[in-house]
């Protein structure tokens, strides 16, 4: 079974960056022609990556997309936050000394920064009323901050909204799906809202709703669907207009663990496709120590560690990321804010920028 979003090793640097001719991209290669996909043995991961484009269309994408669940732990990525050669794109989401104080006196934020490098799976965890979901917000033009600067895309969320909101999927806490819509028309209206051209949504409907499993489900109203069905549709939506960033806030809440494996494989091979950029906050630390890259601890609104999973592990003398994770804030039972602003929910007129 694939393993979602395949962590790098750690170094000094907290990520160790590949080298042309790794094993893994050739134990990908053996195992995918293991599968019935003729696909040849690379030797770096521009070969690899131009190999899979070659036998997307020759072999189907339903063919391609069994092969990957079983293969696709073996797949290397670009080390995440290494640009490619000439590339000198920006970091695709930073926080500066972020400050957010609400009515009250309550202070959510205080001075929270971090980096995340494109292509990376970063883990934002804390406690409930921490403080992450107020900086997903801020992040993703929701709210605006107190004091502090971010960028997402290297836009400005509060100067440049518009931009931020094109270059972003969103996948709330809560359902933001039309009941009364079908599988195939949630997708092609979000398709719509970011001006995807006619034949691309057709293409990219269909290969995501085979993705996650819906395509026979295409016709049917999403009010019929259960809670993990609409989750699977809501990641396949938020792909469509194949964002640079996505973010996920708690995505697998309430869910049984053989829907939040097939959540995460489909996540996984996204964003490897689309070399997305994935920022997620979770309860579930297995989820978290499997598919992070890195992980920043929020507590009392500030960042009180960030690391590789391992060198968290390490540095709290755990086992366990879980372990790790109540070592750093406590054992304390927390509770959600009564004014629900640790929470995020979809907006009605959030303009093109909808999720």
């Amino acid at each position: 079974m694939a393993q979602p979003v395949p962590r790098q090793q750690s170094g000094e640097q907290g990520v160790r960056e590949r080298k042309p001719g790794y094993e893994d991209g050739r134990a990908f290669a053996e195992c995918m022609r293991e599968q019935g996909i003729d696909l040849p043995d690379p030797v770096d991961e521009g070969s690899l990556r131009a190999a899979m484009w070659a036998v997307m269309d020759r072999y189907g994408q339903d063919t391609i997309g069994r092969a990957m669940s079983v293969c696709g732990q073996l797949m290397p990525l670009q080390a995440p936050g290494h640009a490619a050669a000439g590339d000198d794109l920006p970091a695709a989401v930073t926080a500066d000394g972020l400050v957010k104080d609400y009515r009250g006196g309550t202070r959510a934020l205080d001075a929270v920064s971090f980096s995340v490098g494109r292509g990376e799976a970063f883990a934002f965890l804390g406690p409930n009323g921490s403080g992450k979901t107020t900086t997903v917000k801020i992040l993703t033009t929701l709210l605006r901050p107190t004091g502090g600067r971010a960028t997402v895309n290297g836009y400005d969320p509060v100067r440049q909204p518009a931009e931020v909101r094109r270059s972003i999927g969103v996948v709330f806490q809560e359902t933001s799906l039309d009941d009364d819509l079908t599988a195939w028309e949630n997708l092609d209206f979000h398709g719509v809202l970011y001006d995807v051209p006619r034949d691309a949504r057709k293409k990219r409907n269909e290969e995501l709703l085979r993705l996650v499993g819906l395509w026979d489900r295409r016709d049917s109203p999403a009010g019929r669907f259960s809670g993990g069905l609409k989750r699977r549709l809501e990641i396949a939506r938020a792909f469509v207009h194949r964002p640079r960033v996505l973010f996920l806030d708690e995505p697998t809440v309430g869910l049984d663990p053989q829907t939040r494996l097939s959540i995460w494989s489909n996540l996984a091979e996204r964003s490897r496709i689309n070399d997305t950029t994935i920022f997620f906050t979770t309860h579930y630390m297995e989820e978290a120590e499997r598919a992070a890259h890195r992980i920043a601890v929020v507590d009392d609104g500030k960042i009180i560690a960030s690391g590789t999973p391992e060198q968290l592990k390490s540095a709290t003398g755990t086992a366990t990321l879980e372990d790790a994770f109540l070592a750093l804030t406590g054992k304390a039972i927390r509770e959600e804010p009564a004014d629900g602003a640790e929470r995020v929910r979809p907006m009605s007129g959030h303009g093109a920028g909808r999720h």
